[in-house]
């Protein structure tokens, strides 16, 4: 495992939920995370980029990253909270805080470029009968194979 989307329907990241995930470089925090707990990601030592989406800086437990590279790792959060995160502890902890780039249509894996595991997402939640308001890129309130055509669209766009 070396990346983990944690959706926007999620509030809270529970007790040592991802610790130990030694080979986690990668974490997407959807806009809905309120709260983080005690050693969540304790010894995610890899740890390169955290995104965090969520406009409020989520209740955080000072070790919550534990033993993790978060002093080298960037963290990615919205622009009109970047100030209260570089005050907030344990992410003032980061080596670099920055702005999130604008929302890239299609990129439904947050990495900033619409590619292959974009499509495959859209291909996962149609086999699984699941909706994701982010995977519906045609409005049509529905993720079905429209939606995997837009994504094979926007990689050839690139």
């Amino acid at each position: 495992l070396t990346s983990i989307t944690i959706p926007n329907s999620v509030t809270s990241i529970e007790k040592e939920t991802f610790a130990y995930c030694t080979e986690l470089t990668l974490v997407t925090i959807g806009s809905g995370v309120s709260s983080i707990d005690v050693s969540a990601f304790m010894n995610c030592f890899r740890l390169a980029d955290v995104f965090c989406y969520a406009e409020n800086v989520p209740t955080t437990n000072k070790k919550a990253f534990l033993y993790s590279s978060i002093s080298s790792a960037t963290l990615h959060v919205p622009a009109t909270s970047l100030e209260a995160y570089k005050e907030t502890a344990p992410w003032s902890s980061f080596g670099t805080i920055v702005a999130l780039s604008p929302e890239v249509k299609g990129d439904l894996n947050n990495d900033s470029k619409v590619d292959i595991a974009d499509a495959v997402s859209i291909l996962n939640l149609m086999a699984e009968g699941k909706e994701d308001s982010a995977a519906d890129l045609n409005g049509d309130n529905k993720v079905d194979i429209a939606d995997f055509v837009s994504v094979l669209n926007l990689m050839a766009e690139q």
